[in-house]
């Protein structure tokens, strides 16, 4: 299906106006603007495309929600944003995609039955929750034999974070955001629970990662640099949106596992 990303985030720009921040508003054009041929050769990569019953946990404003999409199967977009939430909603009617729904809930939290979907897509959510929780919670929901991928970052992204400050905008100061990530990452360490501020996200290694995977019954098939996984020779490279390492330091990686 052809979906104008970039048409359909002017159009939400304008309906949300002051419903957006300056953050929000930038990301989602940014995130829009790449159009949808990106996100679909991603998904095609890791074999996420023509999933039957799909849930996107942490869908932001839906570029990748969008993409799952093929017209015929069922996905549902899970955020603890109210105005993501409604992004999504309005972007799905946009694009004429009747099988895309979204709702505000929190990952720890899925409102949904035991083993009921297909496949479980977490782009750049996982991080930003109480990572062990939510992870165990997507497993419940995850049929036996049903695919997980998501994205996640280790101590490089933070530093680069200091470092480059990307994309600093009122409203979004990126050393502040390494700053609290470091912090939250030890609170949690300590504690087990997550701290809720403005863009701060959990560091997690590869190797913490994988170890708990198995703990949960998620047996991990692929675990590499962040947009590198490609299980379909031939079709078009998937294309990587961040370093696997930055400063020397390992960086964000993505993980595909399959529920037991």
């Amino acid at each position: 299906m052809d979906i104008d990303l970039p048409q359909i985030s002017q159009i939400l720009a304008k309906t949300l106006g002051q419903e957006l921040t300056p953050d929000d508003r930038d990301f989602m054009l940014r995130m829009y603007g790449s159009g949808i041929a990106v996100y679909r050769n991603r998904l095609r990569a890791v074999d996420m495309l023509d999933q039957e019953r799909v849930l996107d946990a942490g869908c932001g404003f839906g570029q990748w929600t969008l993409a799952l999409s093929n017209g015929r199967n069922t996905v549902h977009g899970l955020d603890i944003s109210p105005v993501r939430v409604k992004a999504v909603q309005l972007a799905a009617s946009l694009a004429g995609l009747s099988g895309v729904s979204s709702r505000k809930a929190s990952l720890t939290r899925i409102p949904a039955k035991d083993n009921c979907y297909d496949a479980v897509f977490a782009y750049g959510s996982i991080c930003f929750s109480p990572w062990k929780q939510s992870l165990r919670e997507i497993a419940r929901v995850l049929r036996p034999g049903g695919n997980l991928y998501y994205m996640a970052s280790d101590v490089g992204f933070a530093a680069m974070l200091w470092q480059e400050a990307p994309n600093s905008i009122p409203g979004y100061d990126p050393r502040e955001a390494a700053v609290r990530s470091m912090q939250d990452t030890l609170h949690y360490r300590k504690t087990g629970r997550k701290k809720f501020r403005g863009n701060s996200h959990i560091i997690v290694s590869r190797e913490e990662a994988r170890e708990y995977l198995q703990d949960i019954g998620l047996a991990v098939e692929h675990i590499q640099d962040e947009g590198t996984i490609s299980l379909v020779p031939g079709k078009a490279a998937p294309q990587p949106f961040y370093k696997g390492s930055y400063y020397g330091l390992p960086g964000v990686y993505e993980v595909l596992c399959r529920k037991a």
